[in-house]
């Protein structure tokens, strides 16, 4: 309905998201000038999502545990940098939880689904 975001809208704002977090936890300005929640296309999209996850990989992959423990601004209060990258994975993990809904509105198995369910080596 109008009243909530289509699948691409969320893929879009699950893309500014990650770059909102993670630019917060790196210390600089969010790199990302586009707006993925309004761009339309298919192509565009799974460029901005797979650009969003290479830069909050190269976040992630930087923290030691000093650095995760480091207090940082977020809105108005302080938390460690850690809490900020977990919020970060929190936000993603939700709206997956609303995109597994609309895939199996649409027939669609989600990918954890299928992984989850594919028969195992050895049978097990």
């Amino acid at each position: 309905t109008k009243d909530v975001r289509t699948f691409a809208g969320f893929v879009g704002h699950v893309a500014n998201a990650e770059f909102g977090y993670c630019a917060r936890v790196k210390g600089e300005a969010n790199p990302n000038k586009q707006d993925f929640e309004k761009v339309a296309g298919k192509a565009a999209l799974v460029a901005g999502i797979k650009a969003a996850v290479a830069y909050c990989d190269a976040v992630y992959k930087m923290q030691t545990d000093a650095t995760l423990s480091e207090m940082i601004s977020m809105g108005q209060s302080q938390q460690p940098r850690g809490q900020v990258l977990v919020q970060n994975i929190s936000h993603s993990n939700e709206h997956y939880g609303n995109l597994v809904t609309y895939m199996r509105i649409k027939g669609l198995v989600p990918p954890s689904t299928e992984r989850a369910t594919a028969p195992r080596p050895g049978g097990r």
